[in-house]
């Protein structure tokens, strides 16, 4: 049986593609990124990956979690 190890990753659903650079960010982070000097671009992943994440629960979300994410995120801006 032939092994693969890399990922297509146009067939994983959003949830799926989410939780994979969750895991992606969750490995780097297990590095000495400074040695690497891969410390702005695993944080770039991060962020991207949390705004994704935030993005697809959004829009699965209901009109009220809506709300409260609005009054939430107002809240941690004063």
């Amino acid at each position: 049986m032939k092994n693969t190890n890399f990922s297509v990753l146009n067939k994983y659903r959003d949830g799926e593609f989410i939780q994979y650079m969750k895991n992606s960010v969750t490995i780097c982070e297990g590095y000495d990124l400074k040695t690497l000097q891969l410390e702005k671009r695993v944080t770039a992943l991060h962020d991207a990956t949390m705004h994704m994440d935030e993005m697809f629960l959004t829009t699965r979300s209901h009109k009220l979690t809506l709300s409260y994410n609005h009054w939430k995120r107002k809240e941690t801006r004063c």
